[in-house]
């Protein structure tokens, strides 16, 4: 994939970062960074085999987040850290998940 299919559906992610993490990824052998020489220049990230043998784990864990997400997203009671702790009504705190 190019550099631009890739940041185009990751919302909140600068193009350093995603580089970054791009750059991670071609370390770890998950994918392989290709230039062509074309004007501009063009870069794309194809998957290796090592990193397709993450997909079942991909699979898996996409499915437990999917089965899971309510419980995750639903808010969760926290008491006060008071020393009336006890008397004070509970903190309603969110929690998100992005799966």
């Amino acid at each position: 994939m190019r550099f631009s299919e890739i940041e185009r559906p990751l919302d909140n992610i600068t193009p350093r970062m995603l580089s970054k993490e791009l750059k991670e990824l071609e370390q770890n052998e998950l994918v392989e960074r290709r230039v062509y020489p074309t004007m501009p220049v063009s870069v794309d990230y194809p998957l290796t085999a090592y990193g397709g043998s993450l997909g079942t784990v991909m699979t898996a864990l996409s499915d437990w987040g999917k089965t899971h997400r309510q419980r995750i997203m639903q808010p969760t009671v926290t008491t006060a850290l008071t020393s009336d702790s006890a008397l004070s009504p509970p903190i309603l705190k969110e929690q998100k998940c992005v799966v």
